[in-house]
């Protein structure tokens, strides 16, 4: 196998059969094969028959879609993360190296992930710097449950935190030992977290990228930051010759995703217009430039 086989990859995504999932699929799946130059594997969860209209358009313009069961019920908590864990297991690939992005997530520009690649070892992970996986006063009582729960030293995930987030870059090899230790911290966490804040929360939704911290610890896995995504929460502008991945994860100014949250506002989704020069401008782009793509916009 050459150098350059070693490092080929798939970039995988991991989607619910509905309306809402399936349109941030194919803006996605747009991106991809004009930024990085290859189709995405989408796998999409659900217990239905049919897939929704959006990722039946997919498949018919050749994009690559799996189907998986739902995961998201964890006894009496609702957890839709659990499908993107079960996405890194399941996924169906005979590359060496796996990406994993979220829905929410267009190129802005060319990506290539190889550098990255070259820089992992087949027991490491690479991930995207966010600021908010730390220990802090709020959540110390519920890492260091994890941390035990875990065989984990707490000062190791202060000293050395994995603050990261998607892509995830992961060895096809390896993906298996990293997900089973990844849903037993997750589980714990999840559990942890949701009595601890009575309920649903944003710490209780990061839950299993806590899980994945406390795994990596857990199994002494390497890991290596990238800065490679604007998230809209912290960065209104975008540069993308600096970051080309954007992750409109939250509402912002112009515009707000969950809006299209139904197949009846597709009509109004393919032609919205966002403030050029800024995070809604770049989703708003990519999104009209895919609705001309698939022959959706009115």
């Amino acid at each position: 196998m050459s150098v350059g086989q070693e490092l080929s990859y798939d970039i995988v995504l991991s989607a619910e059969n509905n309306d809402f999932m399936a349109w941030q699929c194919l803006v996605f799946h747009h991106s991809c094969i004009t930024h990085v130059g290859k189709a995405p594997i989408v796998v999409v969860h659900g217990d239905e028959p049919e897939l929704v209209d959006g990722f039946a358009w997919l498949e018919q313009a050749g994009g690559s879609v799996q189907r998986a069961p739902n995961f998201r019920h964890y006894g009496d908590i609702m957890y839709a993360p659990w499908n993107q864990l079960k996405t890194v297991e399941l996924a169906v690939s005979d590359e060496p190296w796996l990406v994993f992005a979220d829905t929410d997530m267009v190129f802005l520009d060319q990506v290539d992930f190889t550098p990255q690649l070259a820089a992992l070892g087949p027991r490491s992970v690479g991930l995207d710097r966010v600021p908010f996986l730390v220990v802090n006063d709020t959540n110390r009582t519920i890492v260091a449950d994890g941390c035990q729960h875990a065989g984990v030293a707490l000062d190791a995930i202060e000293d050395r935190p994995v603050t990261g987030a998607t892509p995830y870059l992961i060895a096809n090899s390896a993906r298996g030992e990293l997900c089973a230790a990844w849903e037993l911290s997750t589980k714990r966490y999840l559990e942890k977290s949701f009595a601890f804040h009575n309920g649903y929360d944003p710490g209780v939704w990061i839950s299993s990228m806590w899980g994945l911290a406390l795994a990596v610890h857990a199994l002494d896995w390497d890991f290596v930051l990238s800065e490679q995504c604007v998230h809209t929460l912290q960065d209104p502008e975008v540069n993308p010759a600096e970051r080309p991945i954007l992750h409109y994860s939250y509402g912002i100014d112009h515009f707000n995703k969950r809006r299209f949250n139904r197949r009846d506002r597709y009509d109004e989704l393919w032609t919205v217009v966002g403030k050029p020069g800024h995070t809604s401008g770049a989703v708003c782009d990519a999104i009209r430039a895919a609705g001309a793509h698939f022959g959706l916009a009115a």
